[in-house]
């Protein structure tokens, strides 16, 4: 699994070019809803695509054609970041799922973690990807075909699934690959969060992940294409150096009173990423918010950011980008926001 959040650099963006299909197609809200029912409720973290768009064959590694970051481009990064866990089997299973339709791509996490030393921080989680109603995927003839690159295959609330590991960095990664249904594919990173997945599938949960009560939900928009949000656990605090509870940490920015973040790109402008940043804080501005940085790091200079104060203890950046280097640096931080914090 060359999972594409540890590249940073161009090849996420290019991760997914040969798999456009407009970003403006009606978003298919009602499967997102019912994918979040599946999280665990403990879940801090999403990231959500909503399509359709394409699989693509694979998450080369490409140098930039130009310097200039282009809606495509964004667009096209946007669509993968949920999707990086199905980068596995060697990159088998993206051969095997190339092409298929996808309706809605959301990932799921909780209990970030450091790395031993490099690379992103390790998480429970998981993608889960709803295919198209004209899916021709065989669901059986992917898990045979994959089987040779697994170490071990489980049975687990009553579904095959398939177990790999790859070391990254000093970290060694298990995922579990499961088809619950026809269209539908899950790749986890922890065989408790796949369990309760299936279990919530299955019509058991009582509390949702990230519930609509969450003061989040209000400045996402909900024609939005591509989000995400963090809502921070300090139960989750202690081994997670993104966390903003517990003072400086590696990879934080320290607020006790910090609530959560969330980003998405509207339907308008599909290269304007908003981010909104929650604290208990009411006198919070931005320039002492985590959005300083977009401001006062040299390696942002090719980020437009525009800032400013909604409300006492919320906080706005809307961001553009002129240049590939600027979205790259843009995904960086982005990845620290949302406790996927790459050591580099």
């Amino acid at each position: 699994m060359k999972h594409p959040r540890l590249t940073i650099a161009y090849s996420v963006i290019f991760v997914c070019l040969s798999s456009h299909i407009s970003a403006f197609a009606a978003p298919p809200a009602a499967d997102v809803e019912h994918v979040l029912s599946w999280l665990p409720s403990d879940t801090e973290t999403v990231f959500v695509a909503k399509g359709p768009f394409t699989i693509p064959a694979a998450f080369p590694q490409h140098e930039p054609v130009t310097d200039k970051a282009t809606d495509y481009e964004v667009d096209q990064l946007f669509q993968c970041l949920p999707m990086a866990l199905l980068d596995i089997g060697k990159g088998h299973l993206l051969q095997q799922l190339k092409g298929q339709q996808v309706n809605v791509a959301i990932e799921g996490s909780r209990h970030a973690r450091s790395p031993h030393s490099l690379g992103e921080q390790p998480y429970e989680g998981a993608a889960i990807v709803i295919f198209g109603a004209g899916s021709q995927i065989t669901p059986n003839a992917v898990l045979q075909k994959l089987q040779g690159e697994s170490i071990r295959s489980e049975d687990i609330q009553g579904i095959h699934v398939l177990v790999f590991q790859e070391k990254m960095e000093d970290d060694l990664w298990t995922t579990y690959l499961a088809f619950p249904e026809k269209d539908v594919a899950v790749v986890a990173t922890d065989r408790g969060y796949l369990e309760e997945v299936l279990t919530r599938r299955k019509g058991g949960a009582q509390k949702r992940a990230l519930p609509d009560s969450h003061p989040e939900w209000k400045f996402i928009d909900q024609k939005a294409v591509y989000f995400g949000m963090r809502h921070y656990d300090r139960s989750q605090a202690e081994g997670d150096p993104s966390s903003p509870f517990g003072g400086k940490k590696a990879a934080n920015f320290p607020d006790e009173r910090a609530i959560g973040f969330t980003f998405s790109i509207g339907t308008k402008n599909p290269r304007q990423v908003s981010m909104t940043y929650f604290s208990g804080d009411l006198a919070m501005t931005p320039e002492q918010s985590p959005f300083q940085i977009l401001a006062k790091s040299p390696e942002a200079h090719d980020i437009d950011s525009q800032f400013r104060s909604v409300e006492p203890g919320v906080v706005q950046v809307s961001c553009s980008f002129k240049t590939v280097e600027g979205l790259d640096y843009f995904l960086f931080l982005l990845e620290g926001f949302m406790g996927h914090a790459i050591y580099a």
